[in-house]
């Protein structure tokens, strides 16, 4: 048999290599880790000032407060009773008080985005709290108008009244902020803008991922199974590049905002296509995409540490010697300031999405647990065909996802502090103390729209929604 020429075998080997490192570039150019973004200087100094004066054992328990937080909300709401939606609207007052807090997380966040998002804008604490309780109860009184005088349950809930809290929330904003306050920040017609395009992309996610989970279901236990949970990766992908176009001009908020938004949506309906899963090859699948993504990641943050400190040595060489010049020494600062920049914004990224992969599966499966043994689990579109016997294994799944990313989460932070420097845990409780608001706002919001519209009394059912609670829609 005639070989080929090792020369002809180089010439492949080298256009395959080619291709791989376009491919690479590509596919880096879009990601949120690699697509430019870079810490303030302010930033910077206020890391290595956390880093310097927090404790090993602060930065743990910052963390470990998030699912705590999360725990005890899921746990508070679940413990009040639901009655049966038949029995009318004036018996269900288990309902109306969900209703009523599901109003109040709607208020808080949504103040909280605008002060964030728009100069001006911000609420006091008074202020903020009575703009809150006000959302709350107006917008429980009007969906207790509506099932009084049409019906009840109010067929698709999570839509039809919806429509109002627009109306709600800017109407009570312009009571409590004043005449002259609310023209202010009407004015900043650019800013309101980017927001109004930030709502909108959370928005389209409330459609794409009940969608997608709808589309799951249909395929479960056929052979097309993996390849539709494949899409989450796209979907992750698009939406986080809407969103990072939306929060431009707020560069610093950009890997909190996109991340404990997009991922938390992504962990969670992967957490929750693995309780339907058919067998592990989904669980395998979807944990090989990760830790690849993960590892190229890593690796390109590796490449722009060695990058880093390869000049500083040469600038630190050359400070040494004769050459002196204060231009070219301002220069190479300035660059070397931005590459730094670079590594942190990386490095905060992919810590943040490390934790999130690892605790909301976590989480949801501990929910699936505890669900099964409480009464209003009957209410619940997710907990359908779940029983006492069965649970076990429908959460297998979920929790071998969450164990294997706790592992990769591990070997990650590892790998960041002894290659790059770079304390994981440390950028992780700093990102959650200085942004502590938005995160509470964000999870507490989502994790309430997530679970609450999920239940019968929103006028959905396991049938014409498939659980997922598509029209859990709703402007901020």
């Amino acid at each position: 048999m005639q070989q080929r020429p090792a020369t002809h075998t180089r010439t492949e080997v080298v256009r395959a290599n080619d291709w791989v490192l376009k491919l690479s570039k590509a596919w880096l150019a879009v990601q949120l880790t690699t697509y430019g973004g870079k810490y303030s200087i302010e930033r910077i100094l206020a890391l290595d000032k956390y880093i310097q004066q927090t404790p090993l054992y602060r930065a743990v328990l910052v963390c470990i407060a998030v699912p705590t937080t999360l725990i005890l909300l899921v746990f508070g709401q679940e413990s009040i009773p639901l009655q049966d939606p038949y029995e009318g609207w004036s018996s269900n007052y288990g309902f109306w008080v969900r209703v009523c807090l599901l109003g109040a997380a709607v208020g808080y966040a949504a103040a909280t985005y605008v002060g964030y998002m728009i100069d001006g804008a911000a609420l006091p604490r008074r202020q903020l709290a009575l703009f809150t309780v006000g959302v709350a109860m107006s917008y429980t009184a009007v969906n207790i108008a509506v099932a009084a005088w049409l019906v009840f349950p109010i067929p698709f809930q999570a839509f039809s009244t919806n429509v109002f809290i627009m109306f709600i929330l800017i109407g009570l904003y312009r009571v409590v902020v004043g005449g002259s306050v609310f023209r202010e920040v009407f004015a900043r017609r650019g800013e309101l803008l980017a927001f109004k395009n930030f709502v909108l992309v959370q928005i389209s996610m409330l459609l794409a991922y009940p969608a997608f989970q709808i589309l799951f279901g249909l395929v479960t236990n056929t052979r097309w199974e993996v390849p539709v949970l494949m899409i989450l990766p796209i979907m992750k992908l698009v939406m986080k590049n809407l969103m990072v176009r939306t929060i431009r001009h707020r560069e610093d908020m950009i890997p909190e905002e996109v991340i404990f938004i997009v991922d938390f949506f992504d962990a969670l309906y992967l957490a929750t296509c693995m309780q339907n899963a058919s067998s592990t090859t989904s669980v395998i699948g979807v944990v090989c995409h990760h830790l690849i993504q993960s590892a190229v990641e890593l690796r390109e943050l590796r490449r722009k540490t060695r990058s880093t400190f390869v000049r500083l040595h040469k600038e630190i060489s050359r400070s040494s010697a004769s050459d002196n010049s204060a231009e070219r020494k301002t220069v190479e600062c300035a660059r070397l300031l931005h590459d730094v920049a670079e590594v942190l914004f990386t490095s905060e990224c992919l810590v943040l999405t490390e934790f999130l992969e690892t605790v909301i599966p976590i989480l949801y499966g501990n929910y699936v647990l505890l669900m099964v043994h409480l009464p209003s689990a009957q209410y619940h579109t997710e907990m359908a065909y779940v029983t006492k016997e069965n649970v076990a294994g429908m959460v297998q799944g979920i929790f071998v996802y969450g164990f294997l990313e706790w592992l990769s989460c591990t070997i990650v932070a590892v790998i960041m502090y002894r290659d790059c420097g770079i304390r994981a845990l440390h950028q992780l409780a700093f990102v959650i103390e200085t942004q502590i608001h938005l995160v509470q706002a964000k999870l507490v919001l989502y994790v309430m729209i997530t679970l609450t519209y999920r239940v019968v009394h929103f006028g959905t059912s396991q049938h014409e929604l498939g659980g997922s609670g598509l029209f859990a829609i709703f402007s901020l």
